[in-house]
């Protein structure tokens, strides 16, 4: 989940700490000391971090847990295993900020997690940052969260509206390096009107009139500008989406075919599992060729394939699309969902989606089968009906699913086992494959 993925980046951090050894070692061996063995035991599964926690998983007898009368039981020894693991991670000396974004995109595992760990008495080292849209289809599970943290906890709700003018004129002389003056305010007042003063908005639109010639960096390294120009060459957006929109129609097609490869591979992706599932074929197909061949070995293609991913994520980085993503060599993230929402709606013709993420599956397959379990089966799960064509495929991905349902029984998550017993159920169903067969 992403607070397990949360939590273990924040263990990097502190491991990389110049007191990690003397101080924070320490600490966090006497916590778990003091704590249950069940709950250390599942703490060090969830986390298998030996080299901070002193000690190899346990095994874990997950029998106790797949009873439904133990479903409550099983939740809070995880919630329990969460608690003990910030409380030994943050003190008095060095408090933690954990922000969690996108509440709404969170599983009902985590947002118990996400309960469990805001309304602890005893985490009060800890500075929780939640943030939700209040906008969004799925805004009920944010504001939900929060009124149930508010029953127990304080809670500071901040309303992020949208900029005044003062506030605009400030971005654009920061984004552009100039000082107050006349013109630097009369661009302001055209950047206000043309994003509706949308802090996102606002830097998507300075960054496209970059992209489309209206800002010129001089040889004195002034930035210069005709307003009104500007004002008739831009349209007034209303959305996010429009503006992100204008700005991908100007990248190049080698650009916009490996960042709809990596929108599917999702928000965050690492450039080494990109380069395994883009070959050129993958580029043409992404581009709308719709062949299917296999991913080819040829030395001169796989060079011509690192080269153009190489550019692709060179030019997403300089136009602020992609990222690196901080103290995680080789890994990038998209910089706004909507801009991987984007490139991932693009794909819309047929099957795209599904046969995308049905070469993404198949190839990663290939290469970290048994690594990559659960990637792969989430990837082969979306394009089902694909895998439907072929009995022997439809068997192999029940039993990965299977598999992930074991592994997810064994990390005590409930809502993703149900999740892939039912597509286990759902293979053997509609392949007619019957009990047997599995």
């Amino acid at each position: 989940t992403g607070v397990v993925e949360a939590l273990s980046d924040l263990c990097d951090v502190m491991e990389q700490s110049e007191d990690f050894e003397r101080v924070h070692k320490p600490r966090i061996r006497s916590k778990l000391e003091a704590a249950s063995p069940q709950t250390v035991s599942v703490l060090l599964r969830l986390f298998p971090r030996p080299d901070i926690f002193g000690a190899e998983p346990e095994e874990i007898t997950t029998g106790d847990y797949t009873s439904s009368s133990s479903t409550t039981e099983s939740g809070k020894v995880v919630s329990d295993a969460f608690r003990v693991l910030v409380q030994a991670l943050a003190s008095p000396t060095k408090p933690c900020v954990i922000f969690l974004d996108d509440v709404k995109w969170a599983n009902q595992g985590s947002i118990d997690i996400i309960e469990a760990l805001t309304t602890d008495p005893e985490s009060t080292n800890v500075l929780y940052v939640i943030a939700g849209r209040d906008n969004d289809p799925d805004t009920d599970i944010y504001l939900d969260l929060v009124y149930r943290i508010s029953s127990v906890q304080r809670v500071n709700d901040s309303q992020l509206g949208l900029l005044d003018r003062g506030s605009v004129h400030q971005m654009v002389c920061f984004a552009l390096r100039l000082p107050p003056s006349d013109s630097s305010r009369a661009l302001a007042e055209v950047v206000m009107v043309k994003t509706l003063a949308s802090p996102l908005q606002v830097i998507q639109y300075i960054e496209s009139l970059h992209l489309q010639g209206l800002l010129h960096l001089d040889s004195q390294g002034t930035w210069s500008f005709d307003v009104e120009k500007i004002k008739n060459k831009t349209d007034v957006s209303d959305s996010v989406v429009s503006q992100v929109g204008s700005r991908l129609s100007l990248l190049d097609e080698n650009t916009k075919a490996v960042l709809r490869v990596a929108a599917c591979l999702g928000f965050n992706f690492k450039d080494t599992t990109l380069s395994k599932v883009v070959d050129y074929s993958m580029v043409e197909q992404a581009r709308g060729n719709h062949h299917h061949p296999k991913p080819s070995q040829d030395c001169e293609e796989t060079f011509n394939n690192v080269c153009a991913i190489t550019s692709a994520l060179e030019t997403s980085c300089k136009q602020n699309l992609v990222e690196p993503m901080l103290g995680k060599k080789g890994w990038y993230k998209f910089s706004h969902d909507t801009i991987q929402r984007s490139f991932y709606d693009s794909l819309t013709e047929g099957n795209e989606k599904s046969m995308m993420h049905y070469r993404i599956g198949t190839c990663l397959k290939q290469f970290d089968g048994k690594v990559l379990v659960f990637e792969i089966a989430d990837h082969l799960n979306r394009a089902l009906d694909l895998v439907l064509r072929d009995p022997e495929e439809l068997l192999a991905l029940a039993e990965m699913n299977l598999e992930s349902a074991r592994q997810s029984l064994e990390a005590l998550d409930l809502s993703s086992t149900s999740h892939y017993v039912n597509v286990v159920l759902e293979c053997l169903q509609r392949g007619n494959l019957g009990w047997n067969s599995a």
